[in-house]
């Protein structure tokens, strides 16, 4: 339950502070996720015949993009269950439960993904299993 990634590695495209901020948003958007693990009764929805969208899918998405919005306003945000936001600097790609599917069975195989792209170039990534 770890994320490895460090300042080091993208100093000019972050402040220290908006590195530990895009971390700690991760971490917690985890913690969230692990909490509809507990559900008895998790609602799960079909965006196609076998493409599942569950509740945690939704909260995550939600959380993940209002924390973005309030922190890089100028940045666009492309999110796979449909939030979209545009901006005028970089792009924030946001898989907000990477792995439904698995999830969704109970299987510990899923992740938050995140990646920012700048000039058509994903300058960096960043994949978080809260297990």
């Amino acid at each position: 339950m770890t994320l490895e990634i460090t300042y080091e590695n993208c100093p000019m495209l972050f402040s220290e502070d908006e590195f530990t901020l895009l971390k700690n948003t991760i971490v917690e958007a985890g913690k969230h996720i692990l909490s509809y693990l507990d559900k008895k009764h998790l609602q799960i929805d079909f965006k196609s015949a076998v493409d599942l969208v569950t509740e945690a899918d939704k909260f995550s998405e939600d959380f993940l993009c209002t924390r973005l919005i309030k922190h890089f306003p100028e940045d666009s945000i492309l999110a796979e269950e449909g939030f979209s936001y545009t901006g005028t600097k970089g792009r924030w790609i946001l898989d907000p439960l990477d792995g439904t599917t698995s999830f969704a069975h109970g299987f510990p195989f899923f992740a938050i993904s995140l990646a920012y792209e700048r000039d058509n170039k994903v300058q960096v990534g960043m994949v978080y299993n809260p297990m």
